[in-house]
């Protein structure tokens, strides 16, 4: 199967990732640093860093969004899910 995977450079991602590998998929990982990614997955994962090119995701059998916000390392703040909701492309909540 082809995959693609969002936040694949992520704790679970990581491992997620690692396994599909080894059950023969092939695995692309959507990412904001392609270097890093290859680094901490290896080089044989394909990276993108945006989906603008694509006008679909057929080629795909499967996504895996595991893509998110770390929060545990510092307080949620207004700013912070701002940002978020702007990253989106949808409206804040009110």
């Amino acid at each position: 199967m082809k995959i693609l995977v969002t936040g694949g450079t992520g704790l679970i991602g990581r491992h997620l990732v690692m396994r599909l590998q080894t059950l023969s998929h092939h695995v692309t990982v959507l990412t904001r640093d392609a270097q890093s990614a290859q680094q901490a997955l290896g080089p044989e994962i394909a990276t993108m860093t945006t989906l603008a090119p694509l006008s679909h995701l057929n080629e795909f059998d499967a996504v895996i969004n595991l893509a998110g916000e770390p929060i545990a390392e510092r307080r949620w703040t207004d700013e912070q899910k701002t940002s978020c909701v702007r990253a989106a492309g949808t409206s804040p909540a009110s």
